[in-house]
């Protein structure tokens, strides 16, 4: 009678929504049965957690973090409780009172199931970190068990839901409780999805997380009387990659608590507007720190100092900050300090920062660069591409980029912009609302016309790179229309029509897709629109579909769209991919009616080659579309596309696909009978080839060229994690291949010459990689890896090579460069960190002053001039020091 009476005024309170001034925060309240907190009491604990982190084998010290505190549980009701930290002290710390004031500031309610925390209340204001180091007191004061005796159960707590293994002992009054934690088989955590472009898949493997650490997690509880008096937890993260049995990296984070007193208390009160949330680990998003113009332009000095001569080794890591510097400033600030800059050595090294900063400001100045012709084509692109890759990009980005894509935009703003807004739809599915979205996705669509239907060679590349953003973005505002014009209209190029049903691709199945069902259901239809649509449909399958697609390949007329309908639709049927499981389901298991020829050498098809591990949660799926036309007896299309399969995600990796028209001359040339390279199985192929050819179809070699091209065509895209990044569209063979002088280094190094004295520097970021995993403390254990270089030649002098075999430079060559690179293992108390780095650093400086001629091949003069004082052809240090109160030693 109690329970039901607690649900119903919980559900009524439930209604106002997730946050406000709700009267409890458990929404039901089940009986005790195992713990017996009186309603009204206070129970007071001394609560510390020690962290260490060590290089075991190599190191006697350590790098420690200590923080105590007095953890007071308020029992508010059966089901009510509420946790006050007070007295916090982060021992030997200069940020310590700053910790304290911020974990005391606030008191958490929460949901007690008879030992089980089953929700948080907290206030809305609650920094992240702080509901995190919370979390980590209430993950050891919990029990889960359902009985008190031996038993397996699935618990949430910091770690996420993990399976847990307890076992009871019993000493008179006090029972003993050791509780053992299945790291491994934690789900609803951060993990791969969190650093790349995933899709999440579910499966019942004991192995849920990336196996980067070794974790061990077990916690020790006496229970007395129905009440913990005491609880010690331990938890150790010993870093794979670099370890053996005896040695390697370690993190151990340890919690004790115990019951120092209870009392009955009147003043138990926690009003407050709150948030609910769980007690899984929510990782804390970056936020801004402090803007600091002052320290950006004081490593602008410095790098200006260190690379005045020579690329100096301190280079890389001074560029490593002020990229991370740029990220703190607002728009002004960093357009004060692009215009104040007048050095151009300095200059450099901010355009070269900028792109990698990946926020809306710096976005605003690049906008601003490309504008007035301060990047080059090649640094724009490179910008442009790298969007891509920016998983939880700032709405604010869109509308500081939008004006690029007014005017003839170019091939890799309008990919690379669609790809960044499908990242953001993919977090926030009400993306189409946004301002900045909307922008972006109409100035694209204003490129594709009524019905996209183009009048030249540039008109329809054009359309198509619009088509293709389309895809990428996976979202439009009023496309819906031109697209059916686009796909349908038989006038239009048959790649335009095909771009147009792919751009179906990445869209909510909330999209209607009645115009395209309709496409595939119309034998009048090409067979490669047809194709196209059916893979359209079959990226937001149904049961009605499926049946409808079933019921169709017992009638369906043309073999080229049955051979793809029913090979795509068996191999789903056999895949092991965990990602296509549920389209494996409302497919069924009854064989599928197969009157088509399926050969390979003249019919289109789909393979697919799958395999998955459940033990080890891991798997892989390469699958590939070979689509004929009933216009040539070569394929007119394929693709090629790796998905892995990791810890819960599904990792698309790479899509390579093209079409070809007019290489029927070509392949009748070299491989034919009176080819270059007659060859009788490839002969046979061709021959068979083209016997595929219906009676009133033309099959010789005279009948094709009557309908072939002036000249052979093309074209080919790559796709990364699912976003198409590049499309290059041929006419002839010599220009299959796209290259320039930027991928030639003697061409580069020669229009370096031309422009007499050379003072070229260019800096890379290599990579910049975090991994983070919560700990038991509530404080989370980061893993992060940066490597940056920068490249400087100076030279000076005559420099004039026509042919490898015709030379004369006169003059000096001063290359030199610098590689950093740092690994840093630290556990993140947010006002200070304490753990480990390492640093690498690799650095060269050389210098040829002299002349040399070489004339059709001969030497006719060389001279070398005295070398400076030092040359350093090539010098690798390695640093090792431990953190502790931010400083290193």
């Amino acid at each position: 009678m109690r329970t039901t009476i607690i649900l119903a005024v919980l559900a009524a309170s439930a209604l106002a929504g997730p946050t406000g001034q709700r009267s409890t925060c458990a929404l039901h309240c089940t009986d005790s049965d195992t713990f017996k907190y009186d309603t009204g009491k206070s129970y007071l604990y001394d609560y510390s957690v020690t962290t260490s982190t060590t290089l075991l084998g190599t190191f006697d010290d350590d790098a420690q973090m200590h923080i105590t505190a007095n953890a007071q549980m308020d029992v508010t009701s059966p089901c009510e409780y509420v946790l006050k930290l007070t007295d916090v002290q982060l021992e030997g710390s200069s940020h310590g009172a700053e910790f304290g004031e911020a974990i005391m500031k606030n008191p958490l309610r929460f949901s007690f199931q008879d030992g089980v925390v089953e929700s948080l209340c907290s206030e809305v204001s609650e920094p992240n970190w702080v509901l995190n180091f919370k979390r980590g007191v209430l993950s050891t004061f919990q029990n889960s068990m359902n009985h008190l005796h031996q038993e397996e159960v699935q618990e949430t707590d910091i770690s996420g839901e993990c399976t847990a293994h307890y076992e009871v002992t019993s000493e008179g009054s006090v029972l003993s409780v050791e509780k053992v934690k299945d790291m491994s088989s934690c789900t609803h955590r951060r993990d791969v999805a969190a650093y790349v472009m995933s899709t999440g898949y579910a499966t019942d493997s004991p192995v849920q997380s990336l196996p980067i650490f070794k974790n061990t997690n077990k916690c020790l509880q006496k229970i007395e009387d129905g009440i913990l008096k005491e609880a010690e937890c331990e938890e150790s993260h010993k870093y794979r990659p670099f370890s053996s049995e005896e040695g390697g990296a370690v993190t151990t984070a340890k919690n004790t608590m115990r019951l120092v007193s209870q009392q009955q208390t009147s003043d138990i009160t926690a009003d407050f507007e709150f948030t609910s949330t769980s007690l899984v680990f929510d990782e804390e998003s970056s936020t801004k720190s402090e803007a600091k113009i002052d320290v950006v332009e004081k490593i602008l000095n410095d790098l200006k100092a260190a690379s005045q001569e020579e690329i100096r080794p301190e280079v890389p890591v001074l560029f490593s900050n002020l990229v991370a510097s740029l990220k703190t400033l607002d728009y002004p600030q960093l357009s004060n300090i692009y215009k104040n800059i007048q050095d151009p050595q300095v200059k450099k090294f901010l355009i070269d920062a900028t792109p990698l900063v990946g926020t809306a400001s710096a976005a605003g100045i690049l906008r601003d660069m490309v504008m007035n012709g301060e990047l080059t084509e090649t640094e724009t692109d490179f910008w442009f591409t790298s969007l891509a890759f920016l998983k939880n990009p700032d709405p604010e980005m869109f509308i500081a980029i939008a004006p690029l894509l007014e005017e003839n935009p170019s091939q890799k703003s309008m990919l690379g912009t669609s790809a960044l807004v499908n990242n953001y739809c993919k977090i926030h599915s009400d993306c189409e609302s946004d301002s900045g979205v909307i922008q972006i996705i109409r100035r694209i669509e204003a490129q594709l016309g009524s019905s996209c239907r183009a009048i030249n060679e540039e008109e329809k590349s054009k359309i198509l790179i619009a088509l293709k953003a389309l895809g990428n973005a996976g979202r439009w505002i009023n496309a819906n229309s031109v697209l059916r014009r686009c796909f349908t209209e038989e006038e239009n190029d048959m790649e335009i029509r095909v771009a147009a049903l792919e751009a179906w691709r990445h869209t909510p199945c909330e999209y209607d897709r009645s115009n395209v069902q309709a496409a595939f259901q119309d034998e009048t239809q090409d067979p490669e629109v047809r194709i196209a649509a059916y893979l359209a449909l079959m990226s937001c399958p149904t049961q009605t579909l499926v049946d409808v697609l079933k019921e169709r390949l017992t009638s369906e007329g043309v073999n080229q769209v049955g051979s793809f309908v029913w090979t795509h639709l068996s191999n789903l049927q056999e895949s092991a991919s965990p990602e296509k499981q549920w389209m494996r389901q409302l497919i069924g298991e009854e064989l599928l009616q197969n009157k088509f020829s399926t050969d390979a050498l003249k019919f289109s098809r789909n393979y697919e080659s799958s395999f998955f591990m459940n033990e080890l949660n891991t798997g892989a799926s390469v699958e590939s579309n070979m689509i004929f036309s009933s216009k040539s007896y070569l394929p007119r299309s394929a693709m090629l596309n790796l998905t892995v399969d990791l810890f819960g995600e599904s990792i698309n990796f790479f899509e390579v696909g093209g079409r070809i028209e007019g290489f029927e001359y070509y392949a009748e040339r070299f491989f034919g009978p009176n080819g270059y390279f007659p060859e009788e199985t490839v002969e046979g192929v061709l021959k068979n080839m083209r016997e595929q050819k219906t009676d009133h179809e033309p099959t010789t070699l005279e009948g094709f060229l009557d309908k072939a091209t002036d000249e052979p065509q093309g074209s080919y895209y790559l796709r990364v994690f699912g976003n198409e990044l590049h499309y290059h569209h041929f006419h002839g063979l010599e220009n299959v291949m796209r290259t320039s002088g930027a991928t030639n280094p003697l061409e580069f190094l020669m229009e370096l010459a031309r422009k007499g004295d050379v003072d070229y520097s260019k800096s890379y970021q290599l990579f910049d990689n975090h991994y983070t995993i919560p700990t038991i403390s509530g404080l989370p254990l980061s893993l992060t890896a940066k490597g940056t270089a920068t490249l400087g030649i100076q030279m000076n002098g005559k420099f004039k090579v026509r042919s490898l075999k015709n030379v004369d430079i006169e003059g000096h060559f001063h290359p030199s460069a610098a590689v950093e690179i740092d690994g840093l293992m630290v556990v993140d108390a947010h006002v200070t960190q304490t753990g480990m780095k390492i640093t690498s650093n690799l650095h060269t400086s050389t210098f040829l002053d002299g002349k040399i001629t070489l004339h059709k091949g001969k030497l006719v003069d060389i001279a070398f001039n005295t070398l400076k004082e030092k040359v350093e052809v090539i010098n690798v240090q390695t640093k090792f020091f431990y953190l502790e109160n931010d400083e290193e030693t």
